[in-house]
């Protein structure tokens, strides 16, 4: 898992400073339009490796578990640790008189990516599912 979470951010290190380092985007809604498609190729790759049981991903592989013991849906699982991490850190932020962070990013992830990685990962098991015809 280590070496995957390594790799992992040198990708994206590679992507944001090397590849997209020099674009400025400072149009707001343009901005959020890219935040809502990164959001979107995040959760429907997250889907699909999750489907394919490649790389554990320690969030997900927790509500995948817990949804084969019960009879709730992986994405309720997924929805509820979002709910319960914002509700963390707004509580925290609250008691300790921090700042909230909790921003427009927050909530777009918060609705969108759960769904997604949850519609991904069933619509790429039952292609995997379906018998090759020739």
């Amino acid at each position: 898992m280590f070496i995957s979470i390594l790799f992992f951010g040198m990708v994206i290190n590679f992507f944001l400073y090397t590849i997209f380092g020099t674009i400025h985007v400072e149009n707001y809604l343009v901005r959020i339009g890219l935040f809502i498609f990164g959001t979107i190729l995040a959760g429907g790759t997250t889907g699909i490796i999750l489907s394919l049981d490649i790389i554990p991903f320690p969030i997900e592989s927790l509500c995948l578990r817990i949804a084969e013991l019960t009879k709730r849906s992986f994405s309720q699982y997924r929805y509820c640790v979002d709910l319960f991490s914002i509700i963390l850190s707004i509580t925290i932020s609250l008691l300790y008189n921090l700042p909230i962070n909790i921003r427009e990013g927050t909530i777009i992830s918060f609705f969108l990516l759960s769904g997604i990685i949850s519609y991904t990962r069933l619509k790429f098991k039952n292609y995997q599912l379906k018998p090759k015809t020739q």
